[in-house]
């Protein structure tokens, strides 16, 4: 009859079993933490031309150039741009207000100027741009428009303006630009994108929770 291990046996098993597992994660750890940032993305490529790209506050170069290639390409009319809530070197005076310098990025990127609007809301959150939109689609029935944002923040974007527009959502599309030096195969190598992406993921469980 076999015995059970003893008490050092038992050791060496936990010990191997622990050993196992840590070698597991580790060889499974990149594809996880690549399904983490591409699981974040649900931006699609514009099927059809639309009336409108509004793009998003928090990037002043990416998002703007998207929204002006979706223009030259004849798949949007117009360009809706939000303000945002002055930081305190805008207050100071040491840099543009936000949407200025998006509007000078449009118009060296081919966008005329008479095809920019400037919404009238002054947005500090995602939300609020949702709530912008939708007040606009409310005095503008019947409007197509892009909505453009990072790739990594598109998930939460539709979610928030699917609540904001109700009915209207059904013509919105979300687009996502690029990121500057990292993207969701490798955002957990730089700085910059891990602070990206685990503070999307922090405010995406925000939004689902309360």
């Amino acid at each position: 009859m076999n015995s059970l291990p003893g008490k050092h046996g038992w050791r060496r098993i936990v010990v191997a079993a622990v050993l196992v597992a840590l070698v597991t994660i580790w060889l499974a750890h990149v594809p996880l933490l690549q399904f983490a940032g591409r699981w974040l993305n649900v931006s699609t490529q514009l099927a059809a031309p639309v009336d409108d790209v509004m793009v998003l506050g928090g990037d002043l170069e990416l998002r703007p150039l998207v929204a002006a290639s979706i223009v030259r390409s004849g798949l949007a009319r117009r360009v809706l741009i939000t303000q945002v809530v002055a930081s305190d070197e805008v207050v100071d005076g040491m840099t543009p207000p936000h949407h200025e310098i998006v509007h000078q990025v449009l118009l060296r990127s081919g966008v005329s100027a008479d095809a920019v609007d400037l919404l009238p809301v002054i947005a500090d959150s995602t939300q609020d741009e949702a709530r912008c939109l939708s007040e606009y689609l409310a005095s503008h029935p019947g409007r197509r428009v892009a909505v453009v944002t990072s790739d990594y923040h598109s998930r939460r974007t539709k979610r928030v303006f699917i609540a904001a527009c109700g009915d209207r959502a059904a013509d919105l599309s979300f687009i996502g630009a690029p990121t500057d030096g990292f993207a969701a195969e490798n955002w957990w190598r730089f700085e910059p994108g891990f602070v990206q992406y685990v503070d999307e993921y922090l405010k995406l469980f925000k939004s689902l929770v309360l």
